[in-house]
């Protein structure tokens, strides 16, 4: 999701679900000079002093205190501090009217939206699992083109792939954004089975995003960047460009499990990579998801 967290006890720090995007580059800006464990103490210092910032407004029906004088004026009460719970990722057409996502990008939505040539499109969930990380969405009326699956699904290390997404919204380009890259292992995050690690550029907001090899068939579905935060607690590093992705495989068995007639196609001659663009483009949505 396009709003993830960077520490571990975020809910600690701060009394507010999310922050601006604004904030959170300010954040990030601020404290990316420190090394892991002193970055992690700098975000929690910056959040205090907003959240101090926050809990000081004065909240409904408390008028600010302007001092004893009889002759202080009028303040009309502010309204509550709204704090809309807004975040974004990428899905996919994997059938007509079909989408894949990641779970974690639609779990805490209570409205889906997908933007599709100038409309925007209420979807609803078909099924959602925690353990791939995958969620199916319907969209009523979506009948434009849909991916397809490469055939046979073995992936090699070292094999060319792409990503194509809607990453940092309201900052980078809103028609997509596409990256190139390799399969940099075959298992992901502390060698899990069913995710592959990438070196394809991935940004917040690219999750649930296709995952697609030098001919445009899908080989996985795109699912976020190893964070700082996540790392300090393993590593002593910072990662550089550590991306994962979900596998051909579990994708396909999720879709077998929820009975999605989805195609396949053998890989082929590999196309220009404008061309993969292009292909990865005409099935490929923007997803908006508001909070519950």
């Amino acid at each position: 999701r396009c709003l993830r967290l960077t520490i571990r006890d975020w809910d600690k720090a701060i009394n507010i679900a999310e922050l601006s995007k604004d904030l959170q580059f300010k954040i990030s800006r601020a404290c990316i000079p420190f090394e892991p464990k002193r970055y992690s103490a700098c975000v929690s210092k910056q959040l205090h002093g907003i959240n101090a910032s926050v809990t000081a407004q004065p909240r409904k029906n408390e008028p600010p205190k302007l001092g004893d004088r009889k002759d202080s004026p009028k303040v009309s009460p502010p309204s509550d501090l709204a704090v809309i719970q807004r975040s974004s990722g990428t899905a996919f057409a994997i059938a007509p009217e079909l989408l894949i996502t990641n779970q974690h990008v639609i779990s805490n939505c209570g409205i889906i939206e997908i933007h599709a040539q100038g409309n925007k499109l209420r979807a609803e969930i078909v099924d959602s699992d925690a353990k791939v990380d995958l969620a199916l969405l319907r969209v009523s009326g979506l009948k434009r083109a849909y991916a397809r699956l490469r055939s046979p699904q073995a992936i090699r290390l070292g094999e060319t792939v792409t990503v194509f997404g809607y990453p940092l919204a309201g900052s980078l380009s809103s028609d997509g954004n596409f990256t190139t890259g390799v399969v940099s292992a075959l298992r992901g995050f502390k060698n899990a089975d069913g995710e592959i690690q990438i070196s394809a550029p991935v940004q917040p907001g690219n999750s649930g995003g296709p995952l697609m090899d030098s001919s445009g068939n899908i080989v996985g579905v795109v699912q976020g960047r190893l964070e700082l935060s996540r790392s300090a607690a393993t590593t002593s590093g910072i990662p550089q460009n550590v991306n994962f992705a979900i596998s051909l495989e579990a994708l396909a068995t999720y879709l077998n499990k929820n009975n999605v007639a989805f195609q396949e196609s053998a890989a082929s001659k590999p196309l220009d990579m404008a061309a993969v663009a292009e292909l990865a483009q005409s099935f490929t949505y923007y997803l908006e998801c508001r909070g519950k």
